[in-house]
């Protein structure tokens, strides 16, 4: 066939009847490939109602007598070689049934009952890329049926033949390549047929294209060659909000959670989530059975299990996060920068830092973990369902009736206890491969939880304030208590008692839990504020068990730079930056890494003593390379209110003896000191002149 295509007709004009109007269409032209897309274009915006024949790349004619021609709209053909492989990507969805034939040129025959009222059916020739239509997102409500390469007549009885929407065709050496960005949707579901697959491509979009797929949320699985995704929240600043120049040390400030601090606005509220169900997961330990307990503590669970869930301050929590800095897994205010070590995660969690490193591998299948589950329907996008897994409180109630059925709860129960408070995601899912390490069930205690629990509340803070993700995930109520010790700003009331973890000492109220804004915002103003004499360095030496064995490796890894191994990547922890915390004095540290984390090649430990500038001054260095002061409190709805407070408490701890005036008072008295004074110096001239004649005298 020819580059231009025919459309033959035994009737020159073809009228009919399309949603209660008449219309026309002039047919029996012949027009050169120049013209098709415009032919093309016109007979999809037209939807005519006569059917003219189509002239396929065989030669072939679908034969029709003018009865099943009646109310019937055209078909057009698709030449070989085109561009309608590019329809793959097209985000059309349609409510057609589209019949593509086969190489051999095989008749599509239909009786005169099946041509109802319909729209146009597309042809594509043989040659062509059709058979990538398999990828396209076209949503449709009937059934199309593409047959590609077996010659395979499409025949379909009169109940099948359903209302549908037209499909444009594509003409050879068109621009259809450029359909790929068109907008349209229809109503329709398209089912390929090849020689070696079907496949049904009913795909759904997500709603917000910038945040990170739900499997990379979830799994925490990276790839560090991938392009850089945009923030979940960069359409909520303008460009000039985020035109904030990089400092020293850190870079990209206009997309850091810290812009909204700066532009007096708000936490970003998209996709903001606290992923995890600890206090259902506690709830459930304390159903189970002493023969499940008994587990957990050996373990190394115990301690973390007797922390009771409390309501954590949600408003103190997101004011933190704006001065967390994925650069150095630290916080910086304005006065100094402070991180979590593996001395605070101990003593705040009672996780340890010791056995064997927990790495994944890929010889262990999910099927396997399955098994051993007795849980083969718990699969959920190649994961483990947690819903699904969870026993029921009858189940770990009682004792076990065979030690094979132990094994198979406990691993269940721990599974979901651990991962529902530390490796949360938005799906309740957990990695199969974590039922590696619950084989034995008695050498559970032998890995390091430590070490992979305190690399996924890292990579969650990393995710959380660089927007890749809306939630707040890991342990992420670690972050609070941890200020808490830290901090003399918004600090609850504790208990007096020495407890281990420390995360039990402190009573917060119910109800904390509430993001009220004027909360956020008193937050954000104190931190803003904070001074060094408000920070505890040493917050631990009063504890029996600072010091003890059970501390002795978390404070060997906290004097070194080390890359913990979370799920499916490593991160950083800068010990150099710590030593201040450790009873060190106060260096200017190295510069950090270039990677701060990634999925393979796990660097090596360092001392962080090698890490330190000698002879630097620390306050100039840290005003140079960190944000110091960056709140504006004039900006916010209620700012000023605020902050007055703030400063009021301030002065009253510093300087009880000022007294704070309004600007109107303050320029009155200005006023009447400056006539006081005039007229004191009137005086000492009349005083000096008398003085002066009293002499002469």
């Amino acid at each position: 066939m020819s580059s231009s295509a025919t459309i033959v007709n035994d009737r020159k004009h073809a009228t009919g009847r399309l949603q209660g109007t008449q219309r026309q269409l002039p047919v029996n032209q012949s027009l050169p490939s120049a013209d098709v897309d415009r032919v093309a274009a016109a007979a999809t915006r037209q939807r005519t109602p006569s059917t003219p024949d189509v002239e396929q790349g065989t030669g072939t004619t679908n034969a029709r007598c003018p009865s099943q021609r009646k109310r019937q709209p055209p078909i057009t053909a698709a030449e070989p070689g085109t561009g309608a492989e590019n329809m793959r990507r097209t985000k059309q969805r349609a409510t057609p049934t589209a019949a593509v034939q086969s190489s051999t040129g095989t008749e599509i025959s239909r009786v005169p009952s099946q041509m109802r009222t319909h729209t146009p059916i597309v042809a594509v020739e043989p040659g062509t890329s059709a058979g990538n239509t398999r990828r396209t997102k076209q949503r449709t409500t009937p059934t199309a049926a593409v047959q590609l390469g077996n010659g395979t007549a499409n025949s379909r009885q009169p109940s099948q033949r359903r209302t549908a929407a037209p499909i444009a065709a594509v003409e050879p050496s068109t621009g259809a390549d450029n359909m790929r960005r068109a907008k349209k949707r229809t109503t329709a579901t398209t089912a390929v047929q090849s020689g070696r697959r079907e496949r049904n491509s009913t795909h759904k979009r997500a709603k917000s294209s910038p945040r990170m797929t739900d499997e990379e949320e979830g799994d925490a699985e990276e790839d560090n060659n991938r392009p850089k995704r945009q923030p979940i929240f960069e359409r909520d600043l303008t460009p000039e909000q985020r035109d904030i120049p990089d400092t020293e040390l850190l870079h990209r400030l206009g997309y850091h959670l810290s812009a909204y601090a700066r532009a007096g606005l708000g936490p970003p509220t998209q996709n903001l989530n606290y992923r995890g169900a600890w206090r259902i997961a506690i709830e459930l330990y304390n159903e189970a059975n002493d023969q499940y307990k008994e587990l957990f503590n050996a373990a190394g669970f115990e301690d973390f299990l007797k922390i009771k869930p409390v309501d954590v301050p949600v408003a103190y929590n997101l004011a933190l996060t704006e001065r967390w800095f994925s650069e150095t897994n630290t916080l910086h205010l304005p006065c100094c920068e402070i991180g979590a070590t593996p001395v605070d995660w101990t003593m705040i969690t009672g996780l340890r830092f010791e056995g064997h490193r927990i790495k994944f591998s890929s010889k262990f299948t999910i099927e396997r973990a399955l098994d051993l589950l007795g849980k083969p329907e718990a699969k959920r996008d190649g994961k483990i369902n947690l819903k699904s897994i969870k026993p029921e409180p009858e189940e770990i109630r009682d004792e076990p009736a065979t030690y094979d059925e132990k094994k198979k709860i406990f691993r269940r129960l721990f599974l979901y206890v651990v991962g529902s408070c530390f490796f949360n995601n938005n799906r309740s899912v957990i990695s199969h491969h974590f039922v590696k390490f619950l084989i034995r069930i008695h050498e559970v205690g032998s890995y390091d939880w430590g070490s992979i629990t305190f690399a996924t509340f890292l990579a969650g803070m990393r995710r959380k304030v660089t927007g890749e993700i809306g939630a707040l995930t890991g342990f992420w109520q670690f972050l609070p208590f941890w200020a808490f010790e830290y901090l003399d700003v918004s600090r609850p009331e504790h208990h007096d008692a020495d407890v281990f973890p420390r995360a039990r000492r402190w009573i917060c109220p119910k109800g904390s839990t509430n993001n009220e804004s004027t909360q956020f915002l008193a937050n954000r103003c104190k931190l803003n504020f904070v001074e060094e004499s408000q920070v505890t360095w040493q917050p631990y030496l009063s504890s029996a068990i600072y010091g003890s064995d059970v501390l002795m490796y978390s404070l060997f890894l906290s004097k070194r730079r080390v890359p913990f191994q979370g799920i499916g990547t490593w991160e950083y922890y800068l010990g150099e930056r710590c030593r201040r915390q450790l009873g060190f004095r106060c260096q200017v540290p190295n510069d950090p890494p270039q990677m701060m984390h990634g999925p393979k090649d796990r660097p090596e430990d360092v001392r962080a003593v090698t890490l330190v500038k000698v002879g630097l001054d620390y306050a100039s260095w840290f005003a140079n390379n960190s944000i110091g002061n960056i709140l504006n409190v004039t900006r916010s709805l209620g700012g000023p209110e605020i902050a007055g407070k703030v400063i009021d408490q301030w002065l009253a701890k510093h300087q009880p003896n000022l007294i704070l005036v309004e600007q109107s008072q303050y320029e009155k008295i200005k006023e009447d000191r400056n006539a006081l004074e005039e007229e004191c110096a009137k005086l000492r001239e009349e005083l000096s002149r008398a003085r002066g004649k009293s002499t002469d005298v």
